[in-house]
Protein backbone atom coordinates (compact mmCIF):
# COMPACT_ATOMS: atom_id res chain seq x y z
CA UNK A 1 0.00 0.00 0.00
CA UNK A 2 1.14 3.53 -0.75
CA UNK A 3 -0.29 6.60 0.96
CA UNK A 4 0.64 10.20 0.22
CA UNK A 5 -0.80 13.51 1.32
CA UNK A 6 -0.07 17.04 2.45
CA UNK A 7 -1.42 19.68 4.81
CA UNK A 8 -1.22 23.43 4.45
CA UNK A 9 -0.91 25.64 7.53
CA UNK A 10 -1.27 29.39 7.76
CA UNK A 11 -0.95 31.11 11.12
CA UNK A 12 -1.13 34.83 11.87
CA UNK A 13 0.52 35.98 15.10
CA UNK A 14 0.14 39.41 16.67
CA UNK A 15 1.97 40.88 19.67
CA UNK A 16 0.73 44.06 21.35
CA UNK A 17 1.91 46.08 24.34
CA UNK A 18 -0.78 48.02 26.15
CA UNK A 19 0.00 50.72 28.73
CA UNK A 20 -2.71 52.54 30.66
CA UNK A 21 -5.27 51.15 28.25
CA UNK A 22 -3.55 52.44 25.11
CA UNK A 23 -1.58 50.25 22.67
CA UNK A 24 1.77 51.78 21.79
CA UNK A 25 3.66 48.98 20.11
CA UNK A 26 2.54 45.96 18.14
CA UNK A 27 3.78 43.56 15.48
CA UNK A 28 2.02 41.11 13.18
CA UNK A 29 3.51 38.23 11.23
CA UNK A 30 2.07 35.39 9.16
CA UNK A 31 3.68 31.94 9.02
CA UNK A 32 2.75 29.19 6.57
CA UNK A 33 3.95 25.76 5.58
CA UNK A 34 3.10 22.83 3.30
CA UNK A 35 3.70 19.58 5.18
CA UNK A 36 3.77 16.39 3.06
CA UNK A 37 3.53 12.84 4.37
CA UNK A 38 4.41 9.59 2.58
CA UNK A 39 3.90 5.98 3.66
CA UNK A 40 4.66 2.63 2.06
CA UNK A 41 3.56 -0.59 3.75
CA UNK A 42 3.89 -4.25 2.83
CA UNK A 43 2.06 -7.14 4.48
CA UNK A 44 3.48 -10.53 3.38
CA UNK A 45 1.14 -12.29 5.81
CA UNK A 46 -1.84 -11.32 7.95
CA UNK A 47 0.31 -11.16 11.08
CA UNK A 48 3.34 -9.34 9.58
CA UNK A 49 3.69 -5.74 8.46
CA UNK A 50 6.69 -3.80 7.15
CA UNK A 51 6.50 -0.05 6.59
CA UNK A 52 8.33 3.19 5.74
CA UNK A 53 7.15 6.64 6.85
CA UNK A 54 8.43 10.06 5.81
CA UNK A 55 6.82 13.28 7.02
CA UNK A 56 7.47 16.96 7.57
CA UNK A 57 6.58 18.72 10.81
CA UNK A 58 6.11 22.45 11.35
CA UNK A 59 5.92 24.76 14.35
CA UNK A 60 4.72 28.29 13.80
CA UNK A 61 7.02 31.23 14.45
CA UNK A 62 6.68 33.72 17.29
CA UNK A 63 6.66 37.49 17.69
CA UNK A 64 8.84 38.38 20.68
CA UNK A 65 8.35 41.14 23.21
CA UNK A 66 9.89 44.25 21.58
CA UNK A 67 11.34 45.21 24.96
CA UNK A 68 13.49 42.06 24.98
CA UNK A 69 14.65 42.32 21.38
CA UNK A 70 17.21 45.09 21.98
CA UNK A 71 18.75 43.07 24.83
CA UNK A 72 19.10 40.04 22.55
CA UNK A 73 20.68 42.08 19.74
CA UNK A 74 23.22 43.51 22.20
CA UNK A 75 24.08 39.91 23.21
CA UNK A 76 24.92 39.02 19.60
CA UNK A 77 21.69 37.42 18.43
CA UNK A 78 20.31 38.22 15.00
CA UNK A 79 17.23 40.41 15.36
CA UNK A 80 14.80 38.05 17.17
CA UNK A 81 11.78 40.35 16.87
CA UNK A 82 10.23 37.72 14.64
CA UNK A 83 11.29 34.13 15.33
CA UNK A 84 11.16 32.01 12.20
CA UNK A 85 9.21 28.77 12.08
CA UNK A 86 11.16 25.62 12.83
CA UNK A 87 10.55 22.44 10.88
CA UNK A 88 11.66 18.85 10.84
CA UNK A 89 11.68 15.86 8.55
CA UNK A 90 11.20 12.45 10.13
CA UNK A 91 12.00 9.09 8.56
CA UNK A 92 11.05 5.70 9.99
CA UNK A 93 11.36 2.14 8.72
CA UNK A 94 10.03 -0.68 10.83
CA UNK A 95 7.93 -3.77 11.35
CA UNK A 96 4.98 -4.98 13.41
CA UNK A 97 4.32 -8.70 13.70
CA UNK A 98 3.02 -11.52 15.86
CA UNK A 99 4.84 -14.81 16.34
CA UNK A 100 4.38 -18.09 18.22
CA UNK A 101 0.74 -18.46 17.13
CA UNK A 102 -0.06 -14.96 18.33
CA UNK A 103 1.59 -15.30 21.74
CA UNK A 104 4.44 -12.92 20.91
CA UNK A 105 3.90 -9.38 19.63
CA UNK A 106 6.93 -7.51 18.25
CA UNK A 107 7.42 -3.93 17.08
CA UNK A 108 10.77 -2.53 15.91
CA UNK A 109 11.85 0.57 14.02
CA UNK A 110 14.83 2.60 12.86
CA UNK A 111 14.26 6.35 12.74
CA UNK A 112 15.93 9.64 11.89
CA UNK A 113 14.86 13.25 12.52
CA UNK A 114 16.41 16.32 10.87
CA UNK A 115 15.37 19.52 12.67
CA UNK A 116 16.06 23.02 11.32
CA UNK A 117 15.94 26.43 13.04
CA UNK A 118 14.94 24.97 16.41
CA UNK A 119 13.15 27.30 18.77
CA UNK A 120 14.41 27.44 22.37
CA UNK A 121 13.96 29.86 25.22
CA UNK A 122 16.76 32.13 26.37
CA UNK A 123 16.81 34.51 29.35
CA UNK A 124 18.75 37.78 28.97
CA UNK A 125 18.68 40.63 31.46
CA UNK A 126 15.85 38.91 33.30
CA UNK A 127 13.72 38.86 30.13
CA UNK A 128 12.69 35.60 28.53
CA UNK A 129 12.30 35.17 24.79
CA UNK A 130 12.29 32.52 22.10
CA UNK A 131 15.12 32.41 19.55
CA UNK A 132 16.11 30.23 16.61
CA UNK A 133 18.99 28.24 18.09
CA UNK A 134 20.21 26.15 15.13
CA UNK A 135 19.82 22.70 13.62
CA UNK A 136 20.01 19.19 15.04
CA UNK A 137 19.69 15.55 14.07
CA UNK A 138 18.46 12.46 15.90
CA UNK A 139 18.97 8.82 14.89
CA UNK A 140 17.90 5.76 16.79
CA UNK A 141 16.34 2.32 17.06
CA UNK A 142 13.41 1.25 19.25
CA UNK A 143 11.61 -1.98 19.95
CA UNK A 144 8.72 -3.31 22.02
CA UNK A 145 7.83 -6.91 22.81
CA UNK A 146 4.84 -8.48 24.58
CA UNK A 147 4.85 -12.20 25.33
CA UNK A 148 1.98 -14.28 26.65
CA UNK A 149 4.18 -16.99 28.14
CA UNK A 150 3.34 -20.70 28.34
CA UNK A 151 2.61 -20.13 32.03
CA UNK A 152 -1.12 -19.41 32.24
CA UNK A 153 -1.75 -15.78 33.21
CA UNK A 154 1.88 -14.63 32.95
CA UNK A 155 2.67 -11.84 30.48
CA UNK A 156 6.11 -10.30 29.99
CA UNK A 157 6.79 -6.97 28.28
CA UNK A 158 10.06 -5.45 27.14
CA UNK A 159 10.77 -2.10 25.46
CA UNK A 160 13.99 -0.25 24.68
CA UNK A 161 15.28 2.75 22.78
CA UNK A 162 18.86 3.66 21.81
CA UNK A 163 19.63 6.88 19.97
CA UNK A 164 22.24 9.46 19.08
CA UNK A 165 21.37 13.16 18.94
CA UNK A 166 23.40 16.35 18.58
CA UNK A 167 23.19 20.02 17.74
CA UNK A 168 24.61 21.36 14.49
CA UNK A 169 25.10 24.90 13.16
CA UNK A 170 24.18 26.50 16.50
CA UNK A 171 24.10 30.29 16.81
CA UNK A 172 27.39 31.12 18.66
CA UNK A 173 25.59 33.71 20.79
CA UNK A 174 23.32 30.97 22.13
CA UNK A 175 26.32 28.84 23.09
CA UNK A 176 27.81 31.75 25.07
CA UNK A 177 24.55 32.24 26.96
CA UNK A 178 24.04 28.53 27.56
CA UNK A 179 26.69 25.89 26.68
CA UNK A 180 23.96 23.22 26.68
CA UNK A 181 23.28 24.51 23.16
CA UNK A 182 26.52 23.91 21.23
CA UNK A 183 27.62 22.03 18.13
CA UNK A 184 28.04 18.33 18.85
CA UNK A 185 26.24 18.46 22.23
CA UNK A 186 23.50 15.92 22.95
CA UNK A 187 20.00 17.40 22.70
CA UNK A 188 18.57 18.36 26.10
CA UNK A 189 16.00 16.08 27.76
CA UNK A 190 16.75 13.24 25.30
CA UNK A 191 18.59 10.33 27.01
CA UNK A 192 20.75 8.12 24.80
CA UNK A 193 18.98 4.98 26.00
CA UNK A 194 15.87 3.88 27.88
CA UNK A 195 14.52 0.44 28.74
CA UNK A 196 11.68 -1.18 30.66
CA UNK A 197 10.80 -4.73 31.65
CA UNK A 198 7.44 -5.79 33.07
CA UNK A 199 5.91 -9.03 34.31
CA UNK A 200 2.20 -9.36 35.13
CA UNK A 201 0.42 -12.43 36.49
CA UNK A 202 -3.30 -13.13 36.85
CA UNK A 203 -4.70 -16.39 38.25
CA UNK A 204 -8.16 -17.40 39.53
CA UNK A 205 -8.58 -18.07 43.26
CA UNK A 206 -10.95 -20.95 43.85
CA UNK A 207 -14.48 -20.67 42.44
CA UNK A 208 -15.56 -17.42 44.06
CA UNK A 209 -14.91 -15.23 41.05
CA UNK A 210 -11.74 -13.74 42.52
CA UNK A 211 -8.38 -13.33 40.79
CA UNK A 212 -4.90 -13.05 42.21
CA UNK A 213 -2.90 -10.16 40.70
CA UNK A 214 0.86 -9.82 40.93
CA UNK A 215 3.53 -8.02 38.99
CA UNK A 216 6.90 -6.33 38.85
CA UNK A 217 8.48 -3.71 36.62
CA UNK A 218 11.93 -2.28 36.03
CA UNK A 219 12.64 1.05 34.31
CA UNK A 220 15.95 2.55 33.21
CA UNK A 221 16.81 5.94 31.76
CA UNK A 222 20.30 7.05 30.76
CA UNK A 223 21.69 10.41 31.87
CA UNK A 224 20.54 13.44 29.92
CA UNK A 225 21.44 17.08 29.57
CA UNK A 226 18.90 19.53 30.91
CA UNK A 227 18.60 23.12 29.68
CA UNK A 228 19.58 25.81 32.14
CA UNK A 229 19.00 29.54 32.27
CA UNK A 230 22.62 30.12 33.32
CA UNK A 231 25.95 29.66 31.57
CA UNK A 232 26.43 26.08 32.77
CA UNK A 233 25.84 22.65 31.25
CA UNK A 234 24.10 20.22 33.59
CA UNK A 235 23.36 16.49 33.33
CA UNK A 236 21.00 14.32 35.32
CA UNK A 237 22.09 10.95 36.69
CA UNK A 238 21.15 7.57 35.30
CA UNK A 239 17.72 6.58 36.54
CA UNK A 240 16.56 3.14 37.72
CA UNK A 241 13.37 2.09 39.45
CA UNK A 242 11.77 -1.19 40.51
CA UNK A 243 8.04 -1.41 41.28
CA UNK A 244 6.05 -4.34 42.72
CA UNK A 245 2.38 -5.07 43.34
CA UNK A 246 0.11 -7.87 44.55
CA UNK A 247 -3.65 -7.83 44.93
CA UNK A 248 -7.07 -9.44 44.63
CA UNK A 249 -9.78 -8.50 42.14
CA UNK A 250 -13.35 -9.37 41.27
CA UNK A 251 -15.62 -8.05 38.53
CA UNK A 252 -16.73 -5.16 40.80
CA UNK A 253 -13.69 -4.25 42.88
CA UNK A 254 -9.91 -4.50 43.18
CA UNK A 255 -7.51 -4.12 46.13
CA UNK A 256 -3.78 -3.89 45.45
CA UNK A 257 -0.78 -3.54 47.75
CA UNK A 258 2.02 -1.75 45.89
CA UNK A 259 5.60 -0.64 46.38
CA UNK A 260 7.27 1.92 44.08
CA UNK A 261 11.02 2.57 43.87
CA UNK A 262 11.59 -0.48 46.04
CA UNK A 263 15.35 0.08 46.33
CA UNK A 264 14.78 3.71 47.41
CA UNK A 265 16.98 5.27 44.69
CA UNK A 266 17.45 9.04 45.03
CA UNK A 267 19.16 10.06 41.78
CA UNK A 268 18.40 13.32 39.99
CA UNK A 269 15.83 13.04 37.21
CA UNK A 270 15.75 16.73 36.24
CA UNK A 271 17.82 19.80 37.04
CA UNK A 272 18.76 23.28 35.97
CA UNK A 273 20.83 26.08 37.47
CA UNK A 274 18.29 26.73 40.24
CA UNK A 275 16.25 23.54 40.70
CA UNK A 276 16.98 19.86 41.34
CA UNK A 277 14.36 17.16 40.82
CA UNK A 278 14.94 13.79 42.49
CA UNK A 279 13.12 10.49 42.28
CA UNK A 280 10.24 10.01 44.65
CA UNK A 281 11.47 8.00 47.65
CA UNK A 282 10.19 4.49 48.24
CA UNK A 283 6.39 4.45 48.36
CA UNK A 284 4.29 1.66 49.86
CA UNK A 285 0.52 1.81 49.80
CA UNK A 286 -2.84 0.18 49.27
CA UNK A 287 -4.98 1.01 46.25
CA UNK A 288 -8.68 0.17 46.24
CA UNK A 289 -11.06 0.77 43.33
CA UNK A 290 -14.53 -0.26 42.33
CA UNK A 291 -16.45 -0.42 39.07
CA UNK A 292 -19.97 0.98 38.80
Amino acid sequence: DITAGARYFEDERKFSIVSYGFPFDDATETFDSINPRFNVSYRPAEDKLFYFNMAKGFRSGIVNNPGAVSVAIAAGFPDPGVVESDELWSYEIGTKMTLLDGALSLQAALYRVDWQDQQFQVVLGGLGMIVNTGDSKLEGVEMALDWATPVDGLTIGLSANVNSSEFDDVNPAMTVVNPAYANGVQLPTIPESTASLTADYVAPIGKGGLDLLAGASYAYRDSQGDPSVGAVYLETDEYESIDLYVGIASERWEATLFAKNVTDEDTSISRNSTLFGAQYPRQIGLRVKTNF
